[in-house]
């Protein structure tokens, strides 16, 4: 691959997006990344980029292919594949919506997110070679916002009032603490 050039992905279906947050080094070892999983079904426009792969990964004898297949919580096939598109923490990658205007950090990309990624290709050849997927931008085209699990989530009963913990106002009286 002579030049790097920025190409766009289909639409596919967004997992594990940190695209506002780089996530953290496995067990410490590494550098934190800004990464997104890109789940796609064979077939239509995401074959093209599976072949540009597969020629360049067989013209140099790569060994590490950077389309893997993808596994359900049971670790079976799904028999849909995805692409980790990522990048240093140094390179902040742009996240619009379908609009083109800017998605800020308080909105998270959850999964099932239907998104479109600007990338660049890159060859290495540690690791017996391969071909990296650079991320340099997403756009959202229909948002899964991530909000995390609420205590009814994981089955706690949850009563109506104020958290004593959160507001500050309501200080614990020094007669109440029992030493």
């Amino acid at each position: 691959m002579a030049k790097k050039e920025t190409k766009l992905s289909p639409l596919g279906e967004a997992k594990w997006a940190h695209i506002h947050e780089p996530k953290p080094p496995y067990q410490g070892k590494g550098d934190p990344k800004f990464e997104i999983d890109v789940v796609f079904e064979k077939g239509g426009e995401w074959d093209a980029i599976g072949k540009e792969v597969a020629t360049i990964s067989k013209e140099n004898g790569f060994e590490q292919m950077p389309i893997k297949k993808e596994k359900d919580k049971e670790g079976e096939y799904t028999g849909r594949f995805f692409i980790r598109f990522k990048t240093g923490e140094q390179y902040p990658p742009k996240v619009f919506d379908k609009f083109g205007q800017i998605i800020g950090p308080e909105t998270l990309v959850g999964n099932g997110s239907t998104v479109r990624v600007a990338y660049t290709m890159a060859e290495y050849s540690a690791f017996g070679g391969g071909i990296t997927f650079y991320l340099q931008a997403v756009q959202v085209d229909d948002l899964v916002e991530y909000k995390g699990n609420s205590a009814t989530d994981f089955g706690f009963p949850v009563e109506e009032g104020s958290n004593p913990f959160l507001d500050p106002k309501q200080e614990p009286d020094q007669d109440d603490v029992p030493f």
